[in-house]
């Protein structure tokens, strides 16, 4: 089961925000139960122009501890961020 809520909204016209969380309920095997993933996540841009805009991206933002796969922990609180062009 995956469950995704989001709020998004704009502050100013070039600023969309997006603030949401997602829940990943999973079974498991005998050997293995791995426990549900709750990841709380913020997204933002900022248009510079009309091609050229910046992103930057905040995923587990509660630095719970999970496995998307047996032995392979997920990160902690993690951000990413870069330039985006459209051409």
């Amino acid at each position: 089961l995956e469950l995704n809520l989001s709020v998004k909204g704009k502050p100013l016209s070039a600023l969309p925000i997006t603030v949401g969380y997602q829940h990943v309920s999973r079974k498991g095997t005998d050997n293995y139960s791995p426990k549900a993933i709750g990841n709380l996540y913020a997204t933002a841009s900022y248009q510079l122009y009309k091609e050229l805009s910046v992103y930057v991206c905040a995923n587990n933002i509660l630095g719970q501890k999970y496995q998307y796969f047996a032995g392979v922990p997920a990160l902690g609180f993690n951000f990413v961020g870069g330039i985006s062009y459209c051409f």
